[in-house]
């Protein structure tokens, strides 16, 4: 179903395939239109293709474009919104916003009119998250049952912060985020006060404990430490006898994986191929 040896080559269109091209996303959450982007892989006409949703971290300025175009290579759609107030989608930026645009996008590329469109196989549809993104991924699969799995990279648990009395040190982090679109200069801070108890790595474990999810953390991240935000649920999982797709890939990088970015695209890319068979 893809083929993982055009992570880094190109492939070769016959005259009467599909070709590759790139489409303008707009989907509406929450009342607000979400932009993005859309990459179509091309292929034959009666093909279908595994759909993968991309969600950038916080603020979003870290983009895994690249991770994207390999993915589109190997076979996926892919897909990349930006989340409400964000890089000029509408609304408000709110971390309980988070999940519910990641899956109002995921019903848009569910319906008959899109899957169709697109030519998706809604039987192999993955999220995949960096960061505030990955805490997005796990929100959404706790809430769609029908995703086929999801691959979190350096994931960030911001209820971590709540549970540890450390709430001051995430509070210091929403500064940089002041180029999103929020209601009032405290709006971030009270919404993570009002949804951070449902929204917990600590509560996932149920939800995911039989679901493909896989985990790819940095050794060298200092602003989402995978032994604070990856381990206490990768932990759990892997105590667990569960007949699904599980694995946790460390990488020797940073938070953005600066300088491991083709290892990133090797280990996602591989991870969703093994999810899909």
């Amino acid at each position: 179903m893809l083929n993982t040896e055009f992570i880094f080559r190109d492939r070769v269109f016959g005259d009467d395939d599909r070709k590759p091209s790139t489409e303008a996303l707009e989907v509406t959450s929450g009342g607000s239109r979400l932009y993005g982007y859309t990459l179509l892989p091309g292929g034959r006409k009666d093909e279908k293709h595994p759909c993968v949703i991309m969600l950038h971290g916080f603020p979003g300025h870290t983009t895994n474009h690249d991770v994207l175009q390999c993915l589109r290579r190997i076979g996926c759609v892919a897909v990349n919104p930006f989340f409400r107030g964000a890089w000029g989608s509408e609304g408000f930026y709110t971390f309980s916003g988070l999940p519910e645009d990641a899956c109002a996008v995921a019903e848009w590329l569910r319906s008959d009119e899109t899957a169709e469109k697109y030519s998706i196989d809604t039987d192999n549809m993955f999220i995949v998250g960096h960061s505030m993104g990955g805490f997005a991924c796990i929100n959404a699969m706790r809430r769609l049952n029908w995703i086929k799995g999801g691959v979190c990279m350096a994931p960030y648990d911001m209820p971590w912060f709540f549970e540890n009395e450390k709430v001051d040190s995430f509070a210091a982090l929403l500064p940089i985020g002041s180029c999103l679109r929020q209601e009032s200069q405290t709006s971030l801070m009270e919404n993570a006060q009002s949804c951070w108890k449902e929204m917990a790595f600590s509560q996932a474990f149920d939800d995911l404990k039989d679901r493909n999810i896989c985990f790819v953390g940095g050794k060298n991240d200092a602003v989402a430490p995978p032994e604070d935000m990856i381990f206490p649920l990768w932990n759990r999982l892997a105590a667990h006898a569960a007949n699904a797709v599980q694995e946790c890939c460390m990488i020797d990088s940073d938070h953005s994986f600066n300088d491991s970015r083709i290892a990133l695209c090797e280990t996602v890319c591989r991870l969703i191929a093994k999810m899909a068979q």
